[in-house]
């Protein structure tokens, strides 16, 4: 379909559609554990051979939406297990789904050796505009229990995230 000044409405239509799927900004949170204000952080159990890495990322447009990557090696001789393991995220500002609330991991295993990307997202509908003010509150809290290595279960810490705020102007 053509206008009466020669332009095609479709790749118009087309073009303004992929550019605002394309202007969604994505921005890190940073892990403020021990000593670090980093956007990856590793943990690595030493005894038992397995390293956890978290990263976490967030955009915000109509939604809060959170991102969440957790790659664990298993460098152990035995199988690493997930199948009892719980999640706990806790949001100060935003009222995700299961905020504040254990639910249970896909079963997943990992074999001695294997290296696994989880991916944990969130949603959360933003009440108040603009959303960015409660950005400026929000911390984020993720617990972690019930991993296995073999028989022996699994400690791993809390981990705390804070929001990059690109309103502020710091990364």
């Amino acid at each position: 379909m053509t206008s009466k000044f020669g332009i095609n409405i479709s790749f118009l239509i087309l073009s303004l559609v992929l550019y605002s799927c394309a202007s969604t900004h994505t921005y890190n949170f940073l892990v403020t554990n021990r000593e670090c204000n980093c956007t990856e952080y590793s943990i690595t159990d030493k005894k038992h051979g397995i390293t956890y890495t978290f990263t976490a990322s967030y955009s915000l447009e109509d939604e809060m939406l959170t991102t969440i990557t957790l790659t664990v090696r298993n460098s152990s001789s035995k199988v690493l297990s997930f199948d009892q393991a719980r999640v706990k995220v806790s949001s100060k500002q935003f009222p995700y789904r299961y905020n504040n609330k254990f639910v249970p991991f896909s079963a997943i295993e990992l074999k001695p050796g294997e290296t696994r990307a989880i991916m944990l997202v969130g949603r959360a509908e933003i009440t108040a505009r603009p959303g960015w003010h409660r950005i400026a509150g929000e911390e984020m809290t993720v617990t972690i229990r019930g991993v296995r290595l073999g028989n022996d279960d699994l400690s791993l810490e809390e981990l705390h995230f804070v929001p990059v705020n690109p309103k502020l102007g710091s990364d």
